[in-house]
C-alpha cells in the first residue's frame, strides 16, 4: 500500500477488502480509474511466456487466487475469440463503456455493467457479426459503427421483458465442478430467471461464473430502459440516412449524451450518508460500504415492498458532503445533532469529518393514496434499509469512527452543490415538473417505472 501511495500520479486508494475478490481501488493514477488485483502462484519463479489460459496453471492454487486469475484469463481468451477484428472490437467496447458511464449505469457491484461483462457482450455481438458475414460469403472487415448497432438492436430480451438467455463469449461443454449452472431451470433444461440471476453474462474460462450476479430488479429495469432508449436512437438514426453527413454526428451524440439523475421525476430519495473523522478510515470505510450498498437496493426491490415502492433507481455515483438536520427524517434527528456537534468542535483542530452520500430514488406506488397508507410505506420502508445498514455497521473491522447513516429527502431537501453536474437545481425542477405532468395525463404505474431513466441533461428544448 505505501508503495503505491508513493508512486506519482496516484490520487486516491480505495482498499475494499469486503468485495468478492478483495482488491485496491486506485481511483485516479493519471486520470485513469484501476482495480488492482494480486494472485500468488504456487511456484519458486513465474516464467515469462507463461499460458495463462492453460488450466494446469491453477492447480494447487488458493480459491481466492484462483478468483483473482479469473479476470486476465477472461481478457486472454476473448483477445484470440475476436483476434480477426480486434480493432473492430476495441472501438465498440469503448463506445458501449462510455455509453453506460454516460448513462449512469457503471459499476459492476453497484448491479450495472463493469468492464468483464462489457467485453464478453460485445465479444458476443462481434462473435454474432463475424457469423452473419460467414454466411453471406463476404471476406470483408467489420466495421465499429456496424457492431454498435447490432449491439442495440440485437433481442436481448424476450416479448415479456425478460432476459432472454444467458450470454457466452463462446459455446463450451465443460462440465466440471465449479462452473456455473441455473440455480433454476424449465422442462427442458433451459436457464429461467430468479432474483439473484436477472441477467447471467457468463465468463469463458474455468472456472465460468455469472459476472453480473449483482444485478437486481431496479438495475435491471433501468439497463433495460436504456438498451431499447439505444435502439430507439439507432432506428432513428437509420430512418434519416438519406439526409446528409452533417446530421449523423449529432443523432449520434444523443446516444452518449449525459443522463440527470436528479431530473428523474422520483417522489423521494433516500440518502446513505458514510463518515468517519479520519482519512485512513474513510477510505477503507468507503470502500467496505459502497460494495454492499447494493443489498439496501435488493431488499427495497423485494415482494414485500413492490406494494408500496416502484420505480427505484440507485445513482452509481457518490456525493459529496453531509445531509443537513433539516433534511433528515425524525428518527435521525438525535444522531444528526451528535454529528454536527462533533464536526464543530474538531473545526479548530487538525482533523475534520470526512463524508459522501449515495442516493437512491424511488416512487410511492399509487394505490397508497391515503395517509395511512403513507405511513405504512415509510415504516415498511424504514425497515427494510435499517436491517441492511445494521448488517453493514457490524463489520469487524469497523472503527468506532465509521458511520452510515440512512435519510430520507424530498427533491427540495438536497443539497444545492450536488445539482451542479446535473445541469442546476432550475433546470431539474423543470424537467421533474414536466415529467410529472406527462405522468398525470398517463396515469400509469409502468410509465412510472419506466420514464425516468429516459431523462437526458442539454436538452431544454424538448420542454418548449
Amino acid at each position: 500500500m505505501k508503495r503505491i501511495q508513493d508512486t506519482k500520479g496516484v490520487n486516491e486508494i480505495l482498499p475494499i477488502p469486503g468485495a468478492q475478490v478483495p482488491l485496491i481501488a486506485i481511483e485516479d493514477y493519471k486520470g485513469v480509474k484501476i482495480d488492482l488485483l494480486m494472485a500468488s502462484l504456487p511456484r519458486v519463479t513465474v516464467p515469462g511466456d507463461l499460458n495463462i489460459l492453460d488450466d494446469n496453471v491453477l492447480d494447487g492454487c488458493a480459491e481466492l487466487t484462483v478468483k483473482v486469475l479469473r479476470g486476465p484469463r477472461d481478457t486472454e481468451k476473448i483477445a484470440k475469440l475476436v483476434e480477426s477484428e480486434l480493432d473492430a472490437f476495441l472501438l465498440t467496447l469503448r463506445l458501449i463503456r462510455w455509453w453506460a458511464k454516460s448513462r449512469g449505469m457503471w459499476g459492476n457491484k453497484y448491479g450495472y455493467f463493469g468492464g468483464v461483462n462489457c467485453t464478453i457482450m460485445v465479444a458476443f455481438i462481434c462473435r454474432k457479426a463475424m457469423e452473419i458475414r460467414n454466411k453471406g460469403g463476404k471476406a470483408v472487415k467489420i466495421e465499429a459503427l456496424s457492431l454498435l448497432r447490432l449491439f442495440f438492436k440485437w433481442p436481448w430480451f424476450t416479448p415479456k421483458g425478460r432476459w432472454k438467455q444467458p450470454i457466452r463469449a463462446c459455446i463450451t461443454n465443460d462440465d466440471r465442478e465449479g462452473n456455473w449452472i441455473p440455480q433454476e431451470t424449465d422442462s427442458e433444461g433451459r436457464w429461467r430467471p430468479t432474483f439473484k440471476e436477472i441477467m447471467p453474462v457468463i465468463t469463458p474460462t474455468y472456472p465460468t461464473m455469472n459476472s453480473m450476479i449483482a444485478v437486481n430488479y431496479s438495475s435491471f429495469a433501468v439497463i433495460r430502459a436504456e438498451i431499447e432508449r439505444g435502439k430507439n436512437v439507432i432506428d432513428e438514426i437509420d430512418k434519416n440516412e438519406e439526409n446528409s453527413d452533417k446530421n449523423k454526428p449529432k443523432l449520434y451524440e444523443k446516444l452518449f449524451e449525459k443522463k440527470s439523475f436528479l431530473a428523474q421525476p422520483f417522489d423521494a430519495f433516500l440518502a446513505i450518508q458514510i463518515v468517519s473523522e479520519f482519512p485512513e478510515t474513510y477510505k477503507k470505510w468507503k470502500g467496505v460500504s459502497s460494495a454492499r450498498a447494493n443489498n439496501i437496493v435488493r431488499r427495497m426491490c423485494m415482494s414485500y415492498m413492490r406494494r408500496y415502492i416502484v420505480g427505484v433507481h440507485f445513482w452509481p455515483k457518490d456525493f459529496s458532503g453531509l445531509v443537513t438536520e433539516k433534511k433528515a427524517n425524525a428518527k435521525d434527528v438525535e444522531s444528526q445533532e451528535k454529528e454536527e456537534t462533533n464536526s464543530e468542535s474538531t473545526k479548530g483542530g487538525d482533523e475534520t469529518e470526512l463524508s459522501c452520500f449515495f442516493l437512491i430514488g424511488f416512487c410511492i406506488h399509487r394505490d397508497c393514496k391515503n395517509l395511512m397508507a403513507k405511513r405504512t410505506a415509510r415504516e415498511k420502508l424504514d425497515h427494510a434499509v435499517n436491517v441492511v445498514v445494521k448488517r453493514i455497521m457490524s463489520w469487524p473491522q469497523r472503527d468506532p469512527d465509521c458511520k452510515m447513516t440512512p435519510h430520507v429527502l424530498r427533491f427540495t431537501d438536497l443539497p444545492d452543490h450536488i445539482f451542479e453536474s446535473h445541469g442546476g437545481r432550475e433546470y431539474c425542477a423543470e424537467v421533474r415538473n414536466f415529467c410529472t405532468f406527462m405522468l398525470c395525463i398517463c396515469h400509469s404505474s409502468i410509465v412510472t417505472v419506466h420514464i425516468h431513466p429516459f431523462v437526458s441533461m442539454h436538452r431544454p428544448e424538448k420542454l418548449q
